[in-house]
């Protein structure tokens, strides 16, 4: 079973439209596109703690008050960000594997870098 394989001249569809989408464009959007979503989810995984803390000082406050239906619904808003919350770190954890992979992945082998220069650690004992 042989697999698709994208080449320089695959066509990628987009609203109907044909477009020819080289490798290395499909590479940089893709680069950019986890780029974002990391910045992104970076910037939930910080606030969204401190917005849990607000909402659920809110419902302690309307408990005290005597409003359990606000206390309540306070609880179940805190529920939900804390549980977007997750889904935040894991995806931040998720792109920045990614980024690793990628830069990893374009990074030359030390043994390439070392045969390009013609010398190897054992040649110079």
């Amino acid at each position: 079973m042989q697999g698709i394989v994208v080449s320089e001249t695959t066509p990628l569809w987009r609203s109907g439209l044909e477009v020819l989408v080289t490798d290395s464009q499909a590479s940089t959007f893709m680069r950019e596109l986890v780029r974002r979503l990391l910045a992104w989810v970076v910037l939930l995984t910080l606030l969204l703690p401190m917005v849990i803390a607000v909402v659920l000082g809110l419902g302690a406050l309307l408990s005290s008050l005597g409003d359990e239906t606000g206390a309540a619904a306070c609880g179940r808003v805190g529920l939900v960000i804390g549980v977007a919350w997750f889904l935040a770190v894991a995806a931040t954890a998720t792109a920045s594997g990614i980024m690793a992979l990628e830069a990893s992945a374009s990074r030359p082998d030390r043994q390439d870098r070392q045969d390009r220069s013609g010398s190897h650690p054992a040649d110079q004992s």
